[in-house]
C-alpha cells in the first residue's frame, strides 16, 4: 500500500509540473499577442495620423489651387466668387461658388457655422473680420461729429386757458390759422429748446446722453441727425469730419432711432429686414442699418491687395465678406445674420403686428362667454341734486342692462358721454366698491382678475407673464380657490361680502402697484371675516409693497397684523399751518425765519400732544363716554398747571399766588407747561427793548418772563426736547395699550 501511496504522490508532481508548464506557455502567448496587437495599433494610428495629415495637406493644397483659380478672374467676378462652405475640411469635388447665387439653407448654415454661440462666436467674427482688413492695410471710414452753439428755438401760439382738445378749443384753432392767412398777427412767444450746445461725438465709442424729461435730448438727437422739423429755428455748427451739415444729405450717414416702433404690421421680421437691406439704396443702408457692413469698394480693395500680397483668406470669412456686400438681392446675407445676432432667428416668419394685432405665436387659454341680466346700479344722491328738487334716495345709473360677450368676437360699447359705459364697465369688472348692484351677471373670479389685468397692465408684458401674474395674485390673495365661482350679485348670490373684499383687492393689486391704500376694508364684516381679509391684505404687504389701511376699531387679531400704526402728522401740521397763517400775522409776532420756525415747532408738538393723548384715553377706556370724561378732566389740570394762570414757585420775593411747592412735579409732567416754556421763550424772551409796568415796577419784557414766570432761555434746549417727547410717548403707550389692554375682547 505504501508504493503505490508513492507512486500516486510521484504522478501528482508530474501532474501539477505539467499544468504549471502549460499556464507558463499560455501566458507567454497572451504576452507575445499583446504586444503584437500593440505593435499593429501603433502601427494603424501612425497609418491613420499620416492619412489623416496626408488628407489635410491634400485639402490645402486643393484650397490654394481652387484659391488660385479665383484670383485669376476678373476684379468684379472674383468680387461675388468664393469657395463653398467647409472647403478647408472636405476639398474634393467641390468648386468655386458665386454668393449672389447661394440659397436661404446656405446663407443660414453659413451664418450658424460663423456663429453658434451669440456671446462669443460675434465678437470672433468681427475680429476675424478687422483682422483681415488690417492685414492689407484697409480700414473702415469713421465719423467725427462735432457741433458748437446750436440752439434751437420754436415759435408757440399763446392760447388763454388750458389748450385742452374740446370743440371751443378746436374752433378757436381754427379760427386763429385763418386769421393767420389773412395776415393779421398773433399772440406767439419764442421758445428755447436747445441753448448753446457744444460736444464732440467720436468714432469707436458708445456715447450716453442724460438729463431729465423735457431737457431737449430728443431735440440735439434729431439736430445731429439732420431731422428736426424745419419749423423749427437752428442756428449753430454741426459738421460731419469737418463737412457741414447742411453741405450734404445726413440721412445717408447718419440713422435717428426714435422711441416708436414704426413697422408694417402685415409683414414679418425677415420681410421687413429685406425690405429694408435690399430695396432701399446701398448709401442709405450704411446709415439707417448698421455701418460694419462693407462696401462694394471697400472689398474691391482687399482683395487686391490680399492678390498682391499672396494672402490666402479663410475661406468662410472671405464668403461671408462678400456675400453682406451684394446688392440688389431679394434675399440677403445681412438679414439672416442681424436676425441671429438680435436673437430674432426663432421668430423670423412672425408677422411684426402692431398694439392692437399681435405676431412676435398664441398662448393657449380658454374661451369664456360673459352673461349680464338686467343689471341695474344705484348709488347715493348728491347733495346738489336734491337741491334741485330731486328727492330720491338713490339715484340710478344703469338701468335694466343685459348682454353677452362671445370670444373672438370684439365687441364696443356705444353710447353719448354720461350715458354709463364706464360705469358698467366697472361693474362687469367687479370693480364697484359702493353703490348697489342689481341683476345677474355671470363671470368668474378669475376672469375678473384676469380682465383688469389686461386693461391695465401694460401691452409690453406678453401672455405668459400676465397669466403667471395673475395667478400670482390669486393666490396671494387667496382667492385660488374661488377662482371659477360666479361673483354675482352683492346679498343675493354668488361671493360672500368677505370674498367680494378681497377680489376687490385683487382687482387692484393685479394693476401691480407699489402702494397701495385702502380704507376701511374691515367695514361691514364679521370678527373671523375681517382676519380674513386683513390676513389677504398682509400677504399683499409681504411681497414688498407698501400698504396702508385705515381701520375703525380694530380688534386684536387685526391690530397685531399691522407693522405700524399710521399717525395724524400731515393733518396735524395742515392745521397748525392753518392756525398759524391766521393767528401769527393777527397777534403781531416778528417776521423772522427762527421765530416763524419756534411758532410752528411748537404748534405742532402741542397738537400732536393733544391728538396722542385722547388716542391713548381712549385705548385705556371701555367706551367714548369714559374716554370724553378723562380727557377733559385732563385737560383742565394742563391749563391749571401750565404756569400761566398761576405761575410756577419761582422767587419768594413775588407775592402772587404760586403753585404749592408740592404740587411742582405735576407742573412738571404738564405738556402745556414745557408749551408755554418754549413759545415765550422764543417769542418774548429777547425782547428787552418793550418795558411794561408789573406791580408798580417798570420792568422789559423779557426780564418779566423770566422773574414771573421763570421762563429762562437758558432751558429753551430742554424744554424743546421734552415738548418733542411727549407726543412720542403718548404714541408709543396708545400702541401699547390698544394691542394688551383691548376692551373690545371684553
Amino acid at each position: 500500500m505504501s508504493s503505490k501511496v508513492e507512486m500516486d504522490e510521484e504522478q501528482a508532481e508530474i501532474v501539477v509540473d505539467h499544468e504549471s508548464s502549460e499556464k507558463k506557455e499560455a501566458a507567454s502567448a497572451a504576452s507575445r499577442l499583446q504586444l503584437a496587437s500593440s505593435s499593429l495599433r501603433e502601427a494603424l494610428s501612425s497609418t491613420s495620423s499620416l492619412s489623416l495629415s496626408l488628407r489635410e495637406q491634400h485639402n490645402d493644397e486643393e484650397v490654394e489651387l481652387k484659391w488660385a483659380a479665383i484670383e485669376r478672374l476678373p476684379t468684379l467676378d472674383r468680387l461675388h466668387t468664393s469657395l463653398p462652405l467647409h472647403a478647408k475640411a472636405n476639398a474634393n469635388g467641390l468648386e468655386p461658388v458665386d454668393v449672389r447665387s447661394m440659397g436661404a439653407a446656405e446663407r443660414r448654415e453659413l451664418v450658424h457655422t460663423l456663429i453658434a454661440d451669440i456671446h462669443k462666436d460675434n465678437l470672433r467674427l468681427l475680429r476675424h473680420q478687422r483682422r483681415r482688413m488690417d492685414r492689407v492695410g484697409v480700414r473702415q471710414p469713421t465719423v467725427e461729429v462735432r457741433w458748437r452753439n446750436v440752439r434751437v428755438e420754436a415759435e408757440c401760439q399763446v392760447v388763454d386757458g388750458k389748450p385742452l382738445p374740446t370743440l371751443l378749443n378746436s374752433a378757436i384753432s381754427t379760427l386763429s390759422m385763418l386769421t393767420t392767412m389773412l395776415g393779421f398777427k398773433i399772440n406767439q412767444e419764442r421758445i428755447h429748446i436747445l441753448k448753446d450746445v457744444t460736444g464732440i461725438l467720436k468714432p469707436s465709442r458708445m456715447t450716453l446722453l442724460l438729463g431729465p424729461p423735457g431737457c431737449g435730448k430728443t431735440t440735439l438727437l434729431l439736430a445731429l441727425a439732420g431731422k428736426l422739423n424745419r419749423n423749427l429755428k437752428v442756428t449753430g455748427e454741426i459738421d460731419y469730419n469737418g463737412v457741414k451739415l447742411q453741405d450734404f444729405v445726413p440721412e445717408k450717414t447718419a440713422a435717428y432711432i426714435g422711441q416708436y416702433d414704426l413697422h408694417v404690421p402685415e409683414m414679418t421680421v425677415r420681410e421687413t429686414l429685406d425690405v429694408l437691406l435690399c430695396k432701399v439704396p446701398r448709401c442709405w443702408q450704411q446709415s439707417s442699418v448698421v455701418n460694419f457692413f462693407y462696401t462694394t469698394e471697400i472689398m474691391k480693395e482687399v482683395i487686391k491687395r490680399e492678390k498682391e500680397a499672396g494672402i490666402t483668406p479663410d475661406p468662410n470669412i472671405d464668403t461671408f465678406m462678400k456675400a453682406v456686400c451684394v446688392e440688389g438681392l431679394e434675399r440677403s446675407m445681412q438679414t439672416d445674420y442681424i436676425m441671429k445676432i438680435m436673437g430674432l432667428d426663432i421668430c423670423a416668419d412672425v408677422q411684426v403686428g402692431n398694439a392692437m394685432r399681435r405676431g412676435r405665436m398664441v398662448l393657449p387659454f380658454t374661451p369664456l362667454i360673459m352673461t349680464f341680466q338686467d343689471v341695474n346700479y344705484y348709488v347715493d344722491t348728491p347733495a346738489k341734486m336734491r337741491e334741485h328738487g330731486y328727492m330720491e334716495r338713490k339715484l340710478q345709473l344703469l338701468h335694466n342692462i343685459t348682454g353677452a360677450f362671445q370670444p373672438g368676437v370684439l365687441s364696443a360699447l356705444m353710447g353719448v358721454t354720461g350715458a354709463g359705459k364706464t360705469t358698467l364697465l366697472d361693474v362687469l369688472a367687479g370693480r364697484k366698491t359702493g353703490g348697489v348692484i342689481e341683476g345677474d351677471i355671470r363671470i368668474g373670479v378669475g376672469e375678473s382678475v384676469a380682465y383688469s389685468a389686461w386693461l391695465r397692465l401694460p401691452p409690453e408684458i406678453d401672455s405668459e407673464t400676465r397669466n403667471e401674474f395673475v395667478n400670482e395674485v390669486l393666490e396671494t390673495i387667496e382667492l385660488d380657490e374661488i377662482r371659477d365661482s360666479l361673483v354675482g350679485v352683492r346679498g343675493v348670490n354668488g361671493l360672500s361680502t368677505e370674498q367680494r373684499k378681497r377680489l376687490t383687492v385683487a382687482v387692484e393689486l393685479v394693476a401691480n402697484p407699489s402702494i397701495i391704500f385702502m380704507d376701511e376694508p374691515t367695514s361691514g364684516l364679521d370678527a373671523r371675516a375681517a382676519a380674513i381679509v386683513m390676513r389677504a391684505v398682509k400677504n399683499v404687504a409681504d411681497t414688498g409693497r407698501t400698504v396702508v389701511c385705515t381701520i375703525h376699531q380694530p380688534s386684536i387679531e387685526i391690530f397685531e397684523a399691522f407693522d405700524e400704526v399710521a399717525m395724524e402728522i400731515p393733518y396735524v401740521v395742515v392745521q397748525a399751518m392753518l392756525f398759524m397763517l391766521i393767528a401769527y400775522p393777527m397777534i403781531g409776532y416778528a417776521w423772522t425765519a427762527a421765530k416763524f420756525f419756534w411758532f410752528m415747532y411748537t404748534m405742532v408738538c402741542t397738537l400732536l400732544s393733544f391728538v396722542y393723548l385722547g388716542m391713548v384715553m381712549v385705548s385705556l377706556t371701555p367706551n367714548i363716554q369714559v374716554a370724553s370724561i378723562l380727557t377733559s378732566m385732563f385737560y383742565t389740570l394742563q391749563n391749571l398747571m401750565s404756569g400761566f394762570i398761576v405761575p410756577a414757585p419761582v422767587s419768594p420775593a413775588i407775592l402772587t399766588l404760586q403753585i404749592p411747592r408740592w404740587w411742582i412735579w405735576l407742573y412738571r409732567l404738564s405738556p402745556m407747561s414745557w408749551t408755554l416754556n418754549v413759545f415765550f421763550i422764543t417769542q418774548f424772551g429777547d425782547d428787552n427793548d418793550r418795558m411794561v409796568v408789573v406791580f408798580g415796577e417798570t420792568k422789559s419784557v423779557g426780564v418779566f418772563m423770566r422773574e414771573y414766570f421763570g421762563f429762562r432761555r437758558d432751558l429753551l434746549p430742554l424744554a424743546a426736547v421734552v415738548l418733542a417727547a411727549f407726543p412720542i410717548l403718548f404714541a408709543v403707550l396708545f400702541g401699547y395699550n390698544i394691542s394688551k389692554l383691548n376692551f373690545q375682547r371684553r
